[in-house]
């Protein structure tokens, strides 16, 4: 017994800490970030971690997967807010700099993911990692994750299934946000959890999209994929373009591209999720890439109306935002303001599946935080 104990590693002082704030998975890498700012140079108030979220025996599609913790020094609330960047790359740094100070201040502790595949070489080093140690640390690797062949969607879409298992036993409340193929794999997970895991998927009570890619593989009779504006193939070429352009670790293999699409389509069928949760879809009509997750009707007198909630998971606690105030860069939704978030993890879904259009900004005045 006692040479077996002197044969375990030690652990450093960063694991020993997350233990200590009551992470219960193995984390076997991790260091403390010892200061960070927002994009305004405002010190976040939080202990701040990167970590690699260890991957969960029980779902076979989960990965290991590194990201960052952020743990608030004043209050908690008892609850967390997980964010799941797009694909190829995400930018969780420019989801941190931009609405991680608000949430800490809140209470929330926050999480967030960088997806297997990114290169450690990244072209927006603060936007993607926002942590210029993981990248001094590189350890000779090139990406975050090693995969002969590239990794493709159907690779990464159980991703949030680490992180949401290593979370959930801090809080009472989970709740969580995505951008473009980030919100499809929460949608995913989530569905993963409510059939095997109910106990963990009652405790989410958020669900937010933000411009999401959601798709049970519907095509239009004019061959269009659903939730895209585009057919299947350009679906396929455009994500070898942007992987490409990233410098990820993705597939060159136009036929693996697209049967892993397919793939994710197939598992999105009749996806269930759990009914408590307030789901919230913010989309712009002019993002050039996905369509509107409601299809609308043309009255008599010229009004259109919803005549149809067009995405899998949809439930009675659905609210569908169509935010025409952006101006630029409509996939990325970049006009967000942390107080709208803050105003969508607390709001609660109605009865009925609710459809609402925002036209204009706020004043300037009160665009601030």
């Amino acid at each position: 017994m006692e040479k077996r104990k002197q044969e375990e590693p030690e652990k450093n002082e960063s694991v020993v800490r997350l233990e200590e704030l009551g992470i219960e998975q193995p984390i076997e890498y991790a260091f403390s970030v010892q200061e960070e700012k927002d994009g305004n140079g405002e010190k976040i108030d939080a202990e701040v971690f990167w970590l690699k979220f260890p991957a969960v025996k029980e779902y076979p599609e989960s990965l290991p997967v590194e990201g960052k913790m952020y743990f608030p020094k004043k209050i908690q609330n008892g609850e967390a807010v997980i964010f799941v960047p797009g694909y190829p790359s995400g930018k969780a740094g420019r989801w941190e700099r931009n609405y991680v100070n608000s949430l800490v201040n809140e209470g929330y502790i926050v999480a967030d993911l960088r997806h297997n595949s990114t290169p450690l070489a990244s072209q927006s080093p603060v936007e993607v990692f926002n942590c210029e140690q993981r990248i001094q640390e590189s350890r000779g690797e090139t990406h975050l994750g090693q995969k002969e062949g590239g990794f493709v969607l159907s690779d990464l879409i159980g991703e949030p299934l680490s992180v949401i298992k290593a979370v959930e036993p801090l809080v009472s409340r989970i709740k969580l946000v995505g951008h473009s193929f980030g919100a499809a794999s929460l949608w995913y997970s989530v569905g993963q959890l409510a059939k095997r895991d109910p106990a963990v998927a009652d405790k989410i009570t958020h669900m937010i999209s933000l411009a999401g890619y959601l798709s049970e593989g519907k095509v239009s009779e004019a061959g269009i994929w659903q939730g895209m504006k585009t057919d299947l193939d350009r679906l396929v070429q455009m994500e070898l373009e942007d992987e490409q352009e990233s410098g990820v670790l993705g597939s060159d293999d136009l036929g693996r591209i697209k049967e892993s699409i397919l793939k994710i389509a197939e598992a999105s069928k009749d996806l269930k999720l759990p009914e408590a949760a307030t789901q919230i879809l913010v989309y712009s009509p002019d993002d050039p890439f996905i369509s509107s997750p409601v299809i609308k009707v043309a009255r008599e007198d010229g009004r259109e109306v919803v005549s149809e909630y067009n995405y899998p998971g949809v439930n009675k606690k659905t609210l569908v935002v169509e935010d025409r105030t952006q101006d630029r860069k409509f996939h990325s939704l970049p006009g967000l303001l942390p107080k709208t978030l803050s105003r969508f993890l607390n709001m609660k879904g109605g009865k009925t599946p609710h459809f609402v259009v925002v036209k204009a900004k706020l004043p300037k005045e009160e665009r601030k935080v």
